[in-house]
């Protein structure tokens, strides 16, 4: 997942709080809440691989063991 799908899951959430607070329903502003905080919970998850996704393994940092 790139860091432009996690900002566009943060839109959607955005979108969706949005639309969250017009609502005269209070069942539909409910289901739109719960649909933004998935949308962040997505953008959140999207950020941390993409942020690790970057980073060396362990493994690939340290020095190999000596063969002696």
């Amino acid at each position: 997942m790139s860091t432009t799908d996690a900002e566009e899951y943060v839109k959607r959430a955005e979108e969706c709080l949005r639309l969250a607070g017009a609502c005269i329903a209070e069942s539909n502003r409910e289901i739109l809440i719960y649909a933004a905080v998935r949308w962040r919970i997505l953008a959140e998850e999207g950020a941390a691989s993409s942020t690790s996704a970057r980073r060396p393994k362990s493994d690939e940092t340290s020095p190999a063991p000596s063969a002696s």
